[in-house]
């Protein structure tokens, strides 16, 4: 035998909590492309660490290049008597440090390219190859930028489809308290399925239980009520930490931007100052009118602004992506 049921959709029960199965079906739809975009984020950030390290290596390999040609010099000058064998010692431990870092740096270039592959799905065996140059910063986006922007942003629109759920759920929990009209039968092989749907006597017991059900429910059905309310003004409180949280993080990467510029400005003139310095300090000392000292130390300036001017660069890229995340898109 089959038992049907039809309910008397009187109060709208059936259609809110159809509602809200079509708002959290969207709702998780715009999850799983939100995760797409963190995970396309997340590449591009490896992809560009990876440019990064990359050219760290090269900077690491050119220090040891340079610092191996002033220990050829200095050994020069000591077989010529006119330096100390201190010099040649500071010389070499210069050189050997260097070398370390250039070790270092290579096992970074090695560990990004890993990573690159196991985002993709990859075996992580460092052996992609990346470009030797990062690519062209992205522009700020122009002044005025609209905040209708954020509405693209899955995660938002996510959350806004949970506030629709959550009014949907509150509206059948309510219309649940109400009477359910239903018309039942149960149809076999040896039944008539109209008389037996026609059968007045039938139909007024099953209708006679479901209208007395919700007075007789203990109170479960107010608390569903209770429930549904609560979880539709969470719904519109997750909204607003979202919301909140999108336009933090846009002043952030803005504000960011800023600052990032201007310390590129200020390490590219460090970066020119340090390299005239230790120019000049070389010449100067094979020359015989400085010490060692003096140029190791300015070579250091200059690989540390280097250095830095290529963290920054890496940084400035990380935000336009960042930014781009932020704003659900590109602007």
């Amino acid at each position: 035998s089959l038992d049907v049921a039809w309910e008397v959709d009187v109060w709208g029960r059936v259609r809110a909590g159809a509602t809200a199965a079509e708002s959290e079906s969207r709702a998780a739809a715009l999850d799983l492309q939100a995760a797409r975009h963190s995970l396309a984020a997340q590449v591009a950030k490896a992809w560009l660490a990876a440019i990064e390290a990359t050219l760290q290596h090269k900077l690491a390999a050119d220090s040891v290049a340079d610092l191996g040609e002033t220990l050829r010099i200095v050994e020069v000058r000591f077989r010529e008597g006119q330096v100390s064998r201190q010099d040649v010692h500071l010389a070499a431990t210069d050189l050997a440090l260097a070398e370390e870092q250039q070790e270092a740096a290579s096992n970074a270039g090695r560990e990004a390219a890993r990573a690159i592959e196991l985002l993709l799905g990859r075996y992580p065996q460092a052996e992609l190859a990346v470009r030797g140059e990062l690519p062209a910063l992205m522009p700020l986006p122009p002044a005025g930028l609209p905040a209708e922007l954020l509405e693209r942003r899955p995660d938002l629109r996510a959350a806004e489809a949970r506030i629709a759920a959550a009014f949907s759920l509150s509206k059948q929990a309510r219309a649940a308290r109400l009477p359910r009209i239903n018309l039942t039968s149960s149809l076999g092989t040896t039944s008539d399925a109209l008389r037996n749907l026609a059968d007045p006597v039938n139909t007024f017991w099953q209708l006679g239980i479901n209208l007395l059900q919700p007075l007789i429910d203990g109170g479960r059905l107010r608390a569903d009520v209770d429930i549904a309310d609560a979880r539709q003004r969470e719904a519109v409180a997750a909204y607003a930490k979202q919301a909140q949280g999108a336009f933090a993080e846009v002043e952030r990467t803005l504000t960011a931007a800023g600052s990032l510029q201007r310390r590129v400005e200020h390490l590219r003139a460090a970066e020119q100052a340090a390299s005239e310095a230790h120019r000049l300090m070389a010449l100067r000392y094979q020359a015989g009118e400085s010490d060692l000292l003096n140029v190791l130390e300015a070579h250091r300036r200059w690989l540390d602004a280097r250095k830095g001017l290529l963290r920054v660069a890496l940084q400035q890229h990380l935000e336009r992506v960042n930014l781009l995340l932020a704003l659900g898109g590109e602007y």
